[in-house]
């Protein structure tokens, strides 16, 4: 009995922690980013940052300056004219994977 409540103590946990995370991203650095679409592409905004991530692999802050974002296996990446942000072991925004580096 004892091990059943773990299991479902454990469980719970487990799907408040990945659903607190649903439609948003971490970075490196564990900044947590919320996500949102629009017509442009995706935002990524965080407490003091906002990243724009456009159909076209490009990429702006108003905070870093403008670049250019991809996406691998090893997660995605966001070059900017004064910082690169990762966000490892994450998936493409985008459902059909644009972007590949």
């Amino acid at each position: 009995m004892k091990m059943q409540i773990k299991l479902v103590i454990a469980s719970a946990l487990l799907l408040s922690s990945s659903l607190a995370l649903a439609g948003g991203y971490v970075d490196g650095n564990g900044v947590t980013y919320k996500m949102t679409k629009n017509a442009h592409g995706v935002v990524l905004k965080s407490k003091n940052t906002t990243l724009y991530l456009g159909n076209a692999c490009d990429a702006d802050s108003n905070k870093y300056g403008k670049g250019s974002w991809g996406w691998a296996n090893g997660g995605v990446s966001v070059k900017l004219k004064k910082k690169t942000i990762g966000f490892p072991r994450q998936d493409s925004p985008f459902a059909d994977n644009r972007c590949a580096l």
